[in-house]
Parts: C-alpha cells; structure tokens; sequence
C-alpha cells in the first residue's frame, strides 16, 4: 500500500512540478537585453528605428539608447533609455505567441534616466489595442542607486499573437533625450492558461497519468 501512495504522489508532484514551470516560463526573448551583436561601448549606444540588433527586439520610431556601463541595470548588465536624441520618440517591439482570450501578466522593472529632464519619466505598455501608462520619478536617483521599480500589467490575447510595445511618453514640451528606463522584461500567461509544455513538460505529464492510471487498474484487478 505504501508503494501505491508514493507513486501516485510521485505522479502528481511530477506533473504539478511540469505544469508550474510552464506557466512560469516567459514568452519575452532576451528580456533583460543582454544579448546583442551592437556594443553600448563604455557608456552607451544609439540605435535607429528599425534596428534588430539587440536579439528579439525591435526599435520603432526615432532613436532609442542601448544602455551599458552607464548606470546600473536592474538584471545583468545592460538596459534600455526609450528617449534617444532630443525631439525623438520611440519605442521597443517584441512579437510573440498567444492564445486568443487567454489573460497576460507583463512584468518589467522601470526607472529613468538620471541625466537629464523631465524629472517624470513618462512610460506606455501596450500589447492587443490595450495598454497602460506609467511613470517614475528620478528624484535622488543615480548612475549606482536607480531605484529599479517592478511594474505589472495585464492583458487579454485577442490573436494567435500579440506585440508587446514599450514607449517612451515624452514630448519637446517636457525636453525629450533623457526618458524612462526599463530591463528585465516578462510575459507568461496566468493561471487557468493552457501552457506550451516542452519534451521534459510532457515526460513528466506522462508519468503522473501513466501512475494514477495503473494505480486504478490495480485496484479494480484486486477487487
């Protein structure tokens, strides 16, 4: 009897174990930024839009800068400025898979650029024609203390895709060049979502049913 009892929690845990891992598997690539084919050199670079350089990403509009060692990023080493030049607005873009109706947590940690105004760093996330905005203050911030702030949003799949767009909100009126930050990028979908189970996902799925399966023959065989 006691053989039957730890198998079919070896089962359950396996399959639980499987499933919690799925779940919790982001569908951003690269989200904190640190895989790239540009250099941000001893400080930072300037990307263009419609630069791909930085793997899975995408810079839309103006200019963007691709932070290095110029401050401290919030995971590893490098981070993104959404404002490049001055009067430029851009954004970052990451397409990824979705399930239609299935709910989205996006996470991200946010600061700004310590350098320069506006005091406010003005930020919209959008994905599926909703989004949010979203500000951060870099009073007493710096290079070393940035304040790296965890942001959480959600939205709903209204495709078998969805692009994830970050764009910086600041305009010539609040002196543009220096915006918000952001680093360590997430997308998983929230519980209830059917998840994308790899080789090992399904293997262990498999055990747990192969498990609880044979327990319940066992017993209809004994009575």
């Amino acid at each position: 009897m006691k053989w039957k009892i730890l198998l079919l929690a070896l089962g359950m845990f396996v399959t639980s174990g499987a499933l919690h891992e799925a779940a919790a598997q982001s569908l951003i690539v690269n989200g904190s930024f640190e895989t790239a084919t540009v250099s941000p050199g001893s400080s930072y670079v300037r990307l263009v839009g419609g630069d791909t350089r930085v793997t899975g990403w995408t810079i839309l509009g103006d200019t963007i800068d691709y932070i290095g060692p110029g401050w401290v990023a919030s995971d590893g080493v490098r981070s993104f400025d959404l404002d490049g030049a001055p009067g430029d607005s851009s954004a970052l873009l990451q397409t990824f898979a979705t399930v239609p109706g299935t709910t989205y947590l996006v996470t991200f940690d946010l600061a700004g650029n310590i350098n320069g105004l506006p005091t406010i760093k003005p930020i919209r996330v959008k994905a599926d024609a909703q989004s949010a905005d979203f500000t951060f203050d870099i009073t007493g911030r710096n290079a070393v203390n940035m304040g790296w702030t965890p942001i959480s949003w959600t939205f709903v799949a209204d495709d078998t895709s969805a692009t994830l767009e970050l764009l910086s909100l600041t305009t010539p009126a609040t002196v543009q060049g220096w915006g918000a930050a952001v680093d360590n990028v997430s997308v998983v979908a929230l519980p209830g979502a059917v998840p994308l189970l790899g080789p090992l996902g399904w293997l262990a799925i498999g055990i747990g049913l192969i498990a609880t399966a044979s327990l319940r023959l066992r017993g209809v065989a004994e009575a």
